[in-house]
C-alpha cells in the first residue's frame, strides 16, 4: 500500500520530466 503512492509520484515526476524535455527540444528547434 505504501509502494503505490511512491510509484505514482515517481511516474508523475518522470512524466513531467519528459514533458519538460520535449518542450526544451521544441524550444531549441524554434530558436534555430
Amino acid at each position: 500500500e505504501r509502494l503505490t503512492p511512491l510509484f505514482d509520484r515517481n511516474s508523475r515526476s518522470t512524466h513531467l520530466n519528459v514533458q519538460l524535455s520535449e518542450s526544451d527540444i521544441s524550444l531549441s528547434l524554434i530558436s534555430r
